[in-house]
Formats: structure tokens, sequence, C-alpha cells
């Protein structure tokens, strides 16, 4: 499909600032009486992955010690649609983008600073945006002790150094381009 045919929506980014980011990420537990944790337990041993978790993930896999958060413009944009983005220091750009909308499928092109050539894709699904499990990364679920390994990392219909991202109905892609 020739670019421009995806629904007219377009996705670019630039630098905006510097930001600082830990160098490690370390969840709470979730006991009677606490409040809102993204890791479920029973006050010792970790039960479960929520769904919040997921979304933090992804966001510390892409927002490495030094990388740069870039103004992400959507052209047009649903209100049910969001993308983020960051350029690494390896001179990579990853983003976040998200499908709010529980029926329709959204496709759209996106591209960063500088040229590409190519790019990979992480789905994240669940069985609903209402649910609390049942959630899956690029193939696989976090497990318990936080260990995870992509089963699917499929790469992207590149059209020149644009890449076109279908991101089906209440879901999200996490997308690295190099």
């Amino acid at each position: 499909m020739p670019l421009g045919q995806h629904s007219g929506r377009s996705i670019s980014c630039s630098p905006t600032q510097h930001i600082n980011l830990p160098e490690s990420f370390n969840g709470g537990g979730n006991t009677a009486g606490a409040s809102y944790s993204p890791i479920f337990d029973n006050g010792s041993t970790v039960t479960g992955i929520g769904p919040d978790y997921y979304g933090m993930f992804a966001d510390y896999s892409l927002l490495n010690p030094g990388a740069e958060l870039l103004t992400t413009q959507v052209t047009p944009s649903p209100s049910t649609f969001s993308a983020y983005s960051t350029q690494q220091t390896d001179g990579t750009t990853n983003f976040i983008l998200s499908n709010m909308d529980p029926l329709n499928s959204i496709t759209v092109s996106v591209a960063r600073p500088g040229s590409s050539s190519v790019a990979t894709s992480l789905l994240l699904t669940a069985p609903s945006l209402t649910a609390t499990t049942g959630f899956v990364l690029g193939g696989s679920a976090i497990q318990n002790d936080g260990s995870w390994q992509a089963s699917s990392n499929p790469a992207l219909t590149m059209v020149g150094q644009v890449a076109v991202v279908t991101i089906p109905p209440g879901s999200a892609q996490v997308v690295h381009m190099k």
C-alpha cells in the first residue's frame, strides 16, 4: 500500500529535551490494606503481574539512561490513539503506539529523525480493554519473577524510510527503528 493511504495518519518526532532516567526499576507489592500496585503478591511471594506493570515494563525498556524524549506528532490524531517516542544513545528511535479503540484497528506511517532502514515491533495485547490478566508483550507474558523473552518481534513494512504499522483494537505496539 503506498505511503499516505493509511487512513491519512502519519507520525513524526523531533528532539525536545534530554531526560535523566533511573538506572534501575523496582516495583512494590500489593498486600492487604496496601495501595494499588502493578505487582500482585500475598505478602511474601509475587503471585501475578498486573496490567500497569506491562506499560511500565515497555516504557522502561525504551527509556534507557541517556535517552532523549522526543516531541511526537500524530496527524490527524483520533482521541483513541496516542504515540510517544525516544531517541536512544545508540541513535535508534523507539515508539509506543496505543490504540484504545475497542473495535477498530488503526494503521499509521511512522518516521523518525534521520534515515531508517529497519523497524521491528512488539505487540502488547490483552483479552479486553478492561482486562486485569492475560497480557502478552511480543508473544510472551512477563513471568512472576520479572523475566521476559519476546517470542515475536516481526519486521515492519518499510515504505522508503517510513514504517507502516497496524495497531489492532485495544492494543499497543512498541516500535524500534534504526
